[in-house]
């Protein structure tokens, strides 16, 4: 299959294993039916990673003007980890201990091939 076009998003302020539970629920679907598929799931991971395919059916239609954008197929889709950040705000830990907040990141990928 030849990759027409692909989007990254990064720096997503999301888990990358909450991300990746709605990133497999849509793989090698075709996109019309992916974003219907995510407009109905109840999560938050499902908002982004129907951005992110909506971005890449967006630029194929710009790459190539005469193709069916619906008809294109989810040929990868992956979440890898991006940075941990350690904010400067604290809870409370076991044994008088204080532990500090860590805010996951990721980034997504998705590439769109013909069917």
């Amino acid at each position: 299959m030849e990759t027409v076009s692909k989007a990254i998003i990064k720096y997503v302020r999301i888990s990358p294993r909450k991300a990746r539970l709605v990133a497999d629920m849509v793989r090698g679907m075709e996109v019309f039916t992916a974003v219907q598929i995510l407009r109905n799931t109840n999560k938050k991971g499902a908002r982004i990673v129907e951005k992110a395919i909506l971005s890449a059916a967006a630029n194929a239609r710009n790459k190539e003007s005469n193709l069916d954008v619906d008809n294109l197929i989810i040929s990868k889709i992956f979440v890898d980890v991006g940075p941990t950040k350690v904010w400067k705000r604290f809870r409370a830990g076991t044994m008088g201990r204080v532990f500090r907040f860590r805010r996951h990141h990721a980034h997504l990928s998705v590439f769109l091939s013909k069917t």
